[in-house]
């Protein structure tokens, strides 16, 4: 995936739980093409048969910035652990560079659903 982004590219996680969950991997950017790398290696060992949604079916919000766009999208996959699913929602706004690679990508999640599924925490009664 890093190869797409400039070498200086941001791959960003904007409510990426770092702040009550810092020794569990997420980050919410990952500058450069070597960190975007080692997230994404670390991740799979961690979430296996990730398949995002067909792009045909993404939703594309118009922007009135040139290189500009915003994609909401799905993605589904098992977690290695515990053999469980995990589905996940996203809105990504994206910044093309000049040169035809990604500048910078901010993703945004609902963090609630990988801390459940993950099992880091508990549903309460």
């Amino acid at each position: 995936m890093a190869k797409y982004y400039q070498k200086d590219g941001v791959y960003a996680l904007a409510y990426a739980p770092v702040d009550d969950f810092p020794n569990v991997g997420f980050k919410r950017a990952n500058k450069g093409r070597q960190e975007m790398t080692d997230y994404f290696t670390n991740f799979s060992k961690q979430l296996g048969n990730l398949r995002y949604s067909d792009p045909k079916t993404w939703t594309l919000l118009q922007t009135t910035q040139k290189g500009t766009y915003v994609f909401e999208y799905s993605s589904d996959g098992v977690i290695r652990a515990t053999n469980k699913p995990y589905q996940q929602r996203f809105i990504a706004i994206l910044r093309m560079a000049k040169d035809g690679q990604i500048q910078a990508v901010r993703e945004y999640w609902d963090p609630y659903v990988a801390l459940r599924d993950f099992g880091l925490i508990k549903k309460t009664q």
